[in-house]
């Protein structure tokens, strides 16, 4: 594996303007990085407990949701000191309503802590682990990404709703020495390595067909399945979502080489061609880690860190054209309604030009 994903090092102190520490983040944050367990030292998050911050700190610190922090940069560690805030009327209200009835207010049917932990995750952590991975040559993307056999690593690339997770499912399950890297993002090296972050998978209604062939609340409660069912019929698709471990979809496997990557778009018919114009692949990524990663930009256009914006965005592309710029880089479209061995074929001719 390569030497830049060894040394990816965040200490985080989480704390509160109470000066508690939020017990469940820590606990999410190890179910979500280290399933297994076993930290990886590829990515150290070392966790602390920061010292309540003064006002004058409070007031300057960059805020994101209902969390107030600081980056600092050293030599080989970016040191983040989190505050978490809840003192919005929006908190105080939502802190006094029972349990469930928050659960049916949100699209996951999650409680205050899972709501606090995502937002924590996704407009905290992510955005910070991406500066710490540009200072070492390497990037996020959103992709989920397999092990084919051998190492080598295939990237399904696109914006959500997709269909990544659909073909991951589908090409882990209909073939047994097929396993997973990730369903939501990948880190990767200049140099065409891989490992995948094995963060819990957001199952939608549109996925079920491919994700064990059941819903995800099969085995919830009377309440829990009554929100999917009532959430999909209200809303739709997009209405309702679960989180499930990735290993609920099978075999994780820490990291390989990029052998293919294969962008996936929704479209009328199946379709799979080669996409020969690197930077029209380039601008879709862009475009869609710019939405991704949104938080990370407001943050830096408000100073927190050395780099500015246009350095890590130059800086991720070029270590995203360079880590697959020597592979086939395909373009896939799905129709709605295509069954889970189509998925499955699409991605198998990918595989099998690579023998």
């Amino acid at each position: 594996m390569d030497e830049s994903l060894q040394c990816v090092r965040i200490d985080v102190g989480v704390g509160s303007v109470e000066a508690k520490v939020p017990a469940s983040l820590a606990q999410r944050l190890e179910a979500d990085f280290w399933p297994g367990g076993e930290k990886e030292d590829r990515i150290a998050v070392i966790a602390w407990s920061p010292e309540q911050p003064s006002e004058v700190a409070e007031h300057d610190a960059a805020r994101v949701k209902n969390f107030a922090f600081y980056i600092e940069e050293a030599d080989d560690v970016l040191r983040c000191r989190v505050w978490l805030d809840e003192r919005s009327w929006r908190r105080q209200v939502s802190r006094r309503l029972p349990e469930t009835v928050l659960k049916w207010m949100t699209p996951r049917y999650a409680g205050m802590d899972e709501m606090r932990y995502l937002d924590f995750l996704y407009h905290v952590l992510l955005p910070v682990l991406q500066l710490a991975l540009v200072r070492q040559n390497c990037s996020l993307l959103h992709t989920a990404a397999m092990d084919v056999g051998d190492g080598r690593i295939v990237l399904l690339a696109g914006s959500g709703g997709a269909g990544k997770t659909s073909t991951l499912s589908a090409c882990v399950r209909n073939s047994p020495s097929w396993r997973l890297l990730a369903d939501d993002f990948t880190v990767l090296s200049a140099n065409g390595q891989a490992f995948g972050l094995p963060m819990a998978c957001h199952v939608y209604p549109y996925n079920i067909n491919y994700v064990s062939g059941s819903a995800p609340v099969a085995d919830a409660g009377f309440f829990d399945t009554a929100h999917w069912l009532i959430r999909n019929r209200l809303f739709g698709a997009k209405g309702v979502v679960r989180r499930l471990p990735l290993s609920a979809l099978g075999e994780i496997v820490s990291g390989g080489r990029i052998s293919a990557l294969i962008w996936i778009e929704p479209g009328q018919e199946m379709s799979l061609e080669a996409i020969k114009d690197s930077q029209e692949l380039l601008s879709n990524i862009e475009e869609m880690m710019s939405h991704e990663l949104h938080t990370l930009w407001s943050l830096i256009d408000r100073g927190c860190g050395t780099l500015d914006r246009g350095d890590i965005m130059v800086t991720m592309l070029s270590v995203i054209k360079q880590a697959v710029g020597r592979v086939p880089v395909m373009h896939a479209t799905f129709s709605p309604n295509c069954s889970t061995d189509e998925r499955v074929s699409v991605v198998r001719r990918v595989v099998a030009a690579l023998e």
